[in-house]
């Protein structure tokens, strides 16, 4: 677990946890299988309730309260949660109660959307396509089109784009290609 998620889902680092007896931690970041056993073992081990559940929609579905969550944790958990579940999502999708499941089913869903409007920034595909592709390579799946979309954003990040739209990795090719995009100077 990363120093900066812990301290955001507990507040207090390590004195948080013998504060947050019986409460909920609901990750909503996506981490990969490691980082999310290991939360979940401490958690765990602290009387914590555990939920792991990213979120996906991007800010304009977030603004109309329609984001999907992608959700596993222990009965407890769950229990502990469906009124903040509810609020915040449109779509909820329960995954059974193995640490990692949410983040997993996140990533596939970026790669099968077939939504191309752009929503995101560049910042967020390298972490989501290092995702997948650890447990591609954990699984010995080649997936050669995902490492090369990775290289792919991470030029794009070179190229000083990591706050713009996903859709400005497009300016990588454009300039590969010696070509100038529309709006572009």
């Amino acid at each position: 677990m990363t120093e900066p998620f812990r301290t955001a889902v507990i507040g207090l680092g390590s004195m948080g946890y013998g504060i947050a007896q019986s409460c909920l931690a609901a990750g909503q970041t996506t981490h990969g299988f490691d980082v999310m056993a290991a939360q979940t073992e401490r958690f765990q081990s602290e009387g914590i309730y555990d939920l792991d559940a990213p979120i996906s929609g991007g800010s304009l579905k977030a603004a109309k309260g329609q984001l999907s969550i992608r959700t596993s944790g222990t009965p407890e958990a769950f229990n502990a949660a469906p009124s903040v579940l509810d609020a915040t999502s449109e779509t909820l999708f329960e995954l059974g109660d193995s640490a990692g499941a949410g983040p997993a089913m996140k990533s596939v869903n970026r790669l099968l959307a077939g939504d191309y409007t752009p929503r995101s920034q560049i910042n967020i595909w390298p972490k989501d396509l290092g995702i997948i592709l650890d447990i591609a390579k954990s699984t010995g799946f080649s997936a050669a089109i995902t490492a090369g979309a990775l290289d792919q954003y991470k030029s794009a990040g070179d190229l000083g784009l990591w706050c713009e739209d996903d859709a400005a990795v497009a300016k990588v090719y454009t300039q590969n290609a010696g070509l100038t995009l529309p709006g572009d100077t």
